[in-house]
């Protein structure tokens, strides 16, 4: 299966490349990585009749034919309905919006992972969950995932209004991206975590209200909480970032901070988020599931620079970097074979690309 196939080859190589990190910094590495990147771009872009809401995003798509431009502004998630429009009037077909949302999020993915060590290790983790769950389906939480990337490169290059700008851009795609402008402080520059903490807290409010009182939040209410809809696996998901947040806490924190200081503290914050997110679940499995999507951003910058953080120990070192990669492609390949909603939403594959051959 083709799923399995480009894990096993994603993870395969970057275990390998890792044990010889010389390679990392040669002409042919980035071969490796770049061919990986394109891969994995066209396997999303061009996919055809893939994921449980192609047919749903289909039909919205015929509609915006006839929605007003007017309309589409007081709508929610108005880029992707912008987007949509522009799509009709230079009659592109609906695979179009496809292609440019992955590009949009595969932009913020690209961003991200040229900021780490081994780019090809963020890549692989990164694909098992977040690529095949987003870009692959929710096209529009996908969009604001890859603006939501560009905005955490500008909380760590202190660039406020770049921050506001990715954002803004992020929520026009999906309102889930709303509650990020609370991280509006970290971007400003050097202060200490706790003043920045407190200074969110006090966005905080104001962002929970507008949220809360709006027809979106009305909305969530209705359908996410204290109903019978449910993110299927989403314990499992958010399981494995809550692990993943208290793994670096209690043995990674230290080390991060004295070979990472540029991120340390964003990563931290996510940290404490994916800790967070389990006392979510049993108030709305799909609202922490919505978010666990984003810090699977964070949970990969963490996995992927393990093997460069010093160890006391060498069996250690082997041991911590080596279990990431077992328990995910164990758990993606357990999903596979038992879930019904892969076998309905994603088998059998098909790629419009395969019709020009």
């Amino acid at each position: 299966m083709i799923y399995i196939v480009i894990a096993v080859l994603l993870f395969a190589f970057s275990i390998i490349i890792q044990f010889k990190k010389d390679f990392i910094n040669s002409p042919f590495y980035y071969l490796f990585y770049y061919l990986f990147f394109f891969i994995l771009f066209c396997f999303t872009a061009f996919r055809y009749e893939i994921g449980c809401d192609w047919f749903n995003y289909e039909g919205m798509f015929g509609a915006a034919r006839s929605v007003e431009l007017s309309t589409i502004l007081i709508k929610r998630d108005p880029l992707y309905w912008l987007l949509m429009k522009a799509a009709h009037y230079f009659n592109l077909p609906y695979p179009s919006i496809n292609f440019f949302t992955s590009l949009l999020f595969f932009i913020g993915i690209y961003a991200v992972a040229k900021r780490q060590p081994n780019p090809l290790a963020f890549l692989a983790f990164i694909y098992p969950i977040l690529i095949v769950n987003m870009p692959m389906s929710a096209v529009r939480q996908s969009a604001a995932i890859g603006m939501i990337c560009l905005a955490l490169i500008a909380i760590i290059d202190k660039r406020p209004k770049w921050f506001l700008l990715w954002v803004t851009i992020a929520t026009g795609f999906h309102i889930s991206a709303f509650p990020f402008f609370i991280l509006f402080p970290f971007s400003l520059g050097k202060h200490f975590l706790l003043n920045n903490i407190l200074k969110s807290g006090l966005l905080f409010i104001p962002i929970s209200y507008l949220l809360i009182t709006s027809s979106v939040g009305e909305h969530a209410s209705n359908v996410y909480i204290g109903t019978d809809r449910e993110a299927h696996g989403a314990i499992y998901r958010i399981g494995l970032l809550t692990i993943t947040g208290a793994f670096f806490l209690l043995v990674l924190n230290n080390k991060w901070k004295k070979k990472f200081m540029e991120d340390y503290n964003l990563i931290l914050l996510s940290s404490v988020g994916m800790i967070l997110l389990i006392f979510l679940i049993p108030i709305s499995t799909i609202i922490s599931d919505r978010y666990g999507y984003y810090l699977i951003i964070f949970q990969a910058i963490i996995l992927a620079r393990i093997p460069f953080l010093q160890f006391q120990y060498q069996f250690n070192y082997i041991f911590y970097f080596i279990i990431p990669y077992v328990i995910l492609v164990l758990t993606f390949i357990v999903w596979i074979m038992n879930s019904w909603h892969f076998n309905k939403c994603y088998y059998p594959y098909k790629n419009l690309i395969f019709n020009f051959f």
